[in-house]
């Protein structure tokens, strides 16, 4: 499909840029100018998606479980958006009671992510 190909060829041309980051950014900006939100979105989540089953297929030894972590790497990055909502709701991050209740609360008593916690926002000591 051509729009992922635009995707990766905009990831490919900035590979090599002294700020590669802005280089994408901005190659993603015209491109959702050139075409729209959604279209770019939709090529995005399609890339996304090919280097995560990739990387689930040939790394997944490498990538393991995180650190002090009993999530897989294919956990972390399943809940990342998740966690990081979570985090951004409750106030005052850090090892107090009341933010790990509040990120309990934000993702559900029985959320797959709560373990997961920890590896994706730097807690210690970690109750998850």
């Amino acid at each position: 499909d051509s729009d992922h190909e635009a995707v990766l060829e905009a990831t490919r041309s900035c590979s090599e840029a002294e700020d590669d980051l802005q280089c994408l950014l901005e190659k993603l900006r015209n491109l959702v100018e050139a075409k729209s939100l959604g279209v770019v979105c939709s090529a995005l989540l399609e890339v996304e998606n090919g280097i995560k089953t990739g990387l689930g297929i040939f790394c997944s030894e490498e990538l393991g479980a995180a650190e002090g972590s009993s999530c897989s790497w294919w956990e972390v990055a399943k809940c990342t958006a998740k966690v990081l909502a979570a985090g951004i709701a409750c106030p005052n991050p850090g090892a107090n009671t009341k933010y790990f209740e509040c990120m309990v609360k934000a993702l559900g008593a029985a959320s797959p992510c709560l373990p997961c916690v920890c590896s994706i926002i730097p807690i210690t000591p970690c109750p998850f």
